[in-house]
C-alpha cells in the first residue's frame, strides 16, 4: 500500500508540475525511489511546484484511507553531473542526495510537521535555484548542518504544506546567471514514512502567497483559463493609460501584449495589483455589490486597493484566492461571455471547489534572456525595415558594407525587465526579451511606449507587437 500510494502520488505530482515522468531515470528503493530529472527540465519546477504537488497528492490519498494506510514522505534534491555505468548511474551528487535524505534533522522536521512532506535541498541548489523563486518563499527554508556517515554538508529544509515562518536567513537576492554543464541532472531521492502518520488537508484556504518584492505575473482564472486583463483586448490607442477603465479576462496573450499581465506589489501583508503599463494605476474594488472592477489612481492605505493572496489547499502552489481587504469578498469570474468583466463578491468567498474564485499566479517569464549584468556590443537590426540602430545620430538606416556597432550596458533591474543604456539613444530603456537575440525596447518611464523603426528613422510609439518594434541583437 505504501509503495502504490507513493508511486501514484509521485506520478501525479510530476504531471501536475510539468515534469515529464517518462523522461526521468527511476530506480526503486523499497519504500523510496531515486530519480534523475533531465537537464532539459527547468530546475525551478523541482522547487516551485513539485514538493507542493506531491504534498497535495499524498494528502488526498490520506484523506480517503485509514490511519495505518496513510503516507508521509521525505524528499531530497541536489543537482550535479552523473555518469552512467553498467549498473545504472554513479556520482558524488547522488551520494549526497541520499545522505541528505537520511539526515536526522529532516526526520525531525517531518515528525514535527502537520503536513505530509519534508524537503531538504543542498546548499548549491538552495542558493542557485530555490533562493531565486517567485513562487516559494526562500525565507521559509531553514539552514542545517548534515552529518551522515562520512558526509558533512550544509543544507536547507522546508515543509511545503506546513511552512516555517519566514526568516531573514533565507532572504532573496538578485537573480544570478546559473551555468550548468550539459550532462548535469537534477538528483531526486525520496522515501515514504511508514503508515500511521498524519495526513494533511485536501482543500481549504492555506497560508498567504509568499513574496517580498514586486514582480510581473499572469493572473489566470482556474475556471476559464483566461488572464486578468486591463482594458479588454488592449486595442484602443489610449484606454490603457486612463484611470477608471474596466477590467476584463481574455485569452492570455504572448509577451507582445502587456495588457494581459499585471504588476503584483507586496506591502504590509497584502498586495496591490498594478497596471503593467502604468504603475500608478491600481486594481480597485468598487464599493457597491457585484460591480465591475476598475483600475484607479493608487491611493496608499486604501483598503479597496489592498488584496490578500491566499493559497488554496489541494491545488498547485501558485493557486490562490484573491480577497479584497475593503470589500471583504473574493475576485471572481462572473458570467459566461469570454470578455466578461471581473467582479468582486461582497460576501465571504464561496467554497473553494468553485474554481471561479481561484486564480493561478504565473510569474512573467522572459524567454532566452541574457543576464542583466552582461554588457553587449554589436549591430542592432529592425525586424520590419532591416535598418540598424546607429551609434551616434539616433537614426536608423540601411547598412551598406557593414552594420553599425552599438553598445548596450545594463544599469539594473526594473519591475518590467532589464534596464539598459544604449549608445546613440538618450535615457534608460527596458529590454524585453522575445526570443533568443530578439528584444523589444520599452521606455523606462512608460512601459506602453516602444522604440520603432520607420523609413525616416526611429520613433517612440505605443507598443503594438508589430515587427517594426522588434530588434535583433547581432
Amino acid at each position: 500500500m505504501v509503495r502504490a500510494a507513493l508511486y501514484g502520488s509521485l506520478h501525479r505530482a510530476f504531471r501536475d508540475s510539468g515534469i515529464p515522468w517518462d523522461e526521468c531515470h527511476r530506480e526503486d528503493r523499497g519504500d523510496g525511489v531515486f530519480l534523475l530529472v533531465p537537464p532539459t527540465v527547468p530546475k525551478q519546477l523541482v522547487v516551485d511546484r513539485l514538493p507542493g504537488a506531491l504534498a497535495e497528492a499524498l494528502a488526498e490519498h490520506n484523506a480517503g484511507h485509514r490511519a495505518e494506510e496513510r503516507v508521509r514522505a521525505r524528499m531530497a534534491v541536489h543537482a550535479g553531473e552523473v555518469l552512467p555505468d553498467p549498473h545504472g548511474y554513479t556520482a558524488g551528487s547522488i551520494n549526497l542526495a541520499f545522505r541528505l535524505l537520511d539526515a536526522e534533522r529532516l526526520r525531525n522536521a517531518l515528525a514535527r510537521s502537520s503536513g505530509v512532506v519534508a524537503l531538504v535541498v543542498s546548499d548549491w541548489f538552495y542558493q542557485e535555484v530555490a533562493r531565486q523563486s517567485r513562487v516559494v518563499d526562500p525565507r521559509t527554508f531553514r539552514p542545517v548542518d548534515v552529518r551522515v556517515k562520512d558526509t558533512t554538508a550544509k543544507a536547507w529544509i522546508a515543509r511545503p504544506d506546513d511552512p516555517y515562518p519566514p526568516s531573514a536567513a533565507g532572504s532573496r537576492r538578485g537573480r544570478a546567471a546559473v551555468a550548468v554543464a550539459v550532462l548535469a541532472l537534477t538528483v531526486f531521492a525520496l522515501t515514504a514514512d511508514r503508515p500511521g502518520s498524519r495526513g494533511g488537508e485536501v482543500s481549504g484556504v492555506g497560508p498567504d502567497f509568499p513574496g517580498d518584492r514586486e514582480f510581473l505575473a499572469y493572473v489566470v482564472n482556474l475556471a476559464t483559463g483566461k488572464c486578468l486583463s486591463r482594458n479588454g483586448a488592449y486595442t484602443h490607442p489610449d484606454d490603457s493609460e486612463k484611470p477608471g477603465e474596466n477590467v476584463y479576462q481574455w485569452d492570455c496573450a504572448d509577451s507582445d501584449n502587456p495588457g494581459h499581465f499585471v504588476l503584483l506589489a507586496p506591502g504590509d501583508g497584502d498586495w496591490t495589483i498594478r497596471s503593467s503599463v502604468r504603475a500608478d494605476l491600481c486594481l480597485t474594488a468598487d464599493r457597491k455589490p457585484d460591480k465591475d472592477q476598475h483600475f484607479q489612481h493608487c491611493r496608499p492605505g486604501d483598503d479597496h486597493q489592498s488584496w490578500r493572496l491566499r493559497r488554496i489547499r489541494g491545488q498547485a502552489p501558485d493557486a490562490v484566492v484573491i480577497e479584497n481587504r475593503g470589500a471583504g469578498g473574493c475576485l471572481a469570474h462572473q458570467g459566461g461571455r469570454p470578455d466578461v468583466h471581473i467582479q468582486v463578491f461582497r460576501r465571504d468567498c464561496p467554497p473553494l471547489g468553485q474554481d471561479e474564485v481561484g486564480w493561478s499566479i504565473r510569474p512573467y517569464a522572459v524567454p532566452g534572456r541574457r543576464s542583466c549584468g552582461e554588457p553587449w556590443r554589436g549591430p542592432v537590426r529592425n525586424n520590419e525595415t532591416g535598418h540598424h540602430l546607429a551609434d551616434a545620430d539616433q537614426a536608423a538606416h540601411r547598412a551598406a558594407s557593414g552594420a553599425p556597432v552599438v553598445s548596450i550596458v545594463a544599469v539594473g533591474e526594473t519591475p518590467h525587465g532589464c534596464g539598459v543604456s544604449i549608445s546613440g539613444l538618450s535615457g534608460t530603456w527596458v529590454a524585453e526579451s522575445l526570443d533568443e537575440n530578439w528584444v523589444r525596447l520599452h521606455t523606462r518611464e512608460d512601459h506602453s511606449k516602444c522604440l520603432a523603426s520607420g523609413e525616416n528613422g526611429v520613433a517612440v510609439r505605443r507598443c503594438d507587437g508589430s515587427r517594426a518594434q522588434q530588434w535583433e541583437l547581432g
